[in-house]
């Protein structure tokens, strides 16, 4: 996992977010980084990404079994994958305006989980999640995430994404089912005044490189095991 290890390194520092400025604002130059970016984190049935996917070698060293596993306390690979492609749905739709994806195309029954995020979740919740949901599933979610996230992205124009987060688009979000009314009260005490472009970095690309990182880490200490065993 070195030279994905290296890589995930690299853009975490790339993508840590910094004080946005005129020459860093959303362009076409920072729109085609973002998704090469996002095509690097998530599947190749996403979007390829030259000249590996860290999801993919993730995913495809490991067993359903590996996947279940919660080695030292740790939150298991499904657990990773499940809450990567949930918060990249809400946050997609809280700043276009759209409906969940988990809901729409009813996430919950394919994947045998109806959880709808991680937020409060004890460890006796993440023990659960590992033994119930359908890893396959999981994995197929946060593809179809990814997909609509990609085709949300190109459908908007650049001023889109330089606008503010406003009150109105929590209320949205809590019309539309994507987050709860007490959701929206904490977001707003420290989400408010932050551009799209803002979000779309974090929960679009921000977020599942750091737990994407968390699960490199995992999959080491499974590793291990294995060659001790």
């Amino acid at each position: 996992m070195s030279r994905g290890g290296n890589k995930l390194l690299v853009l975490l520092i790339y993508w840590w977010p910094v004080e946005p400025t005129a020459s860093t604002r959303m362009s076409v130059h920072a729109v085609t980084v973002f998704l090469r970016g996002h095509a690097f984190s998530h599947s190749d049935e996403v979007a390829i990404s030259p000249p590996f996917s860290i999801a993919d070698q993730i995913w495809t060293e490991t067993t359903c079994a590996d996947r279940r596993c919660m080695p030292e306390g740790l939150n298991s690979l499904a657990w990773q994958i499940w809450h990567m492609a949930c918060s990249e749905d809400v946050g997609l739709a809280l700043i276009a305006g759209l409906p969940r994806l988990f809901d729409e195309e009813s996430w919950a029954n394919r994947l045998r989980y109806a959880r709808r995020h991680a937020h409060g979740m004890t460890r006796k919740d993440s023990h659960e999640l590992a033994e119930k949901i359908d890893t396959d599933a999981a994995w197929a979610y946060r593809n179809a995430v990814g997909i609509r996230t990609r085709a949300v992205i190109e459908s908007h124009e650049l001023d889109h994404w330089l606008n503010p987060l406003e009150q109105s688009h929590l209320d949205q979000a809590v019309d539309l089912g994507v987050i709860t009314p007490e959701a929206a009260e904490s977001m707003a005490s420290f989400l408010l005044g932050l551009t799209k472009e803002d979000l779309i970095g974090w929960w679009g690309l921000n977020h599942s490189l750091l737990h994407l990182g968390e699960a490199s880490a995992l999959l080491k200490i499974l590793a291990k095991r294995k060659d001790r065993a």
